[in-house]
This record gives structure tokens, sequence and C-alpha cells, in this order.
């Protein structure tokens, strides 16, 4: 369900933005990652107990 709302997010996003730059779209799409990974660590890391 979220990855099948963030991939309608995601094509919602580059079909707004025909007229930019691929490279840009995917600079974004990469520091979106980026920024996203950190939250998720934490959620993991809670999720476990807090054990590596």
């Amino acid at each position: 369900m979220i990855i099948k709302t963030l991939l309608d997010f995601i094509y919602k996003i580059l079909f707004l933005t025909t007229c930019m730059n691929i490279e840009l779209v995917l600079q974004l799409a990469s520091l979106l990652l980026v920024v996203a990974a950190g939250p998720l660590v934490v959620v993991l890391l809670s999720l476990r107990g807090g054990n590596l």
C-alpha cells in the first residue's frame, strides 16, 4: 500500500515536471532516498529492541 502510494506520488511528480531535466529529477529522488533512510533505520532498530 505504501509502495503503491509512493510510486503514484513519483509518477505524478515526473508527469508534472516534464519540462525538468531528468538528471535533476533523479538527483531529487536520490536525495529523498537518503533523507528517508535515517528515520527508517531508527524505526527498524526500535522494532528490534535497539539491538544491532
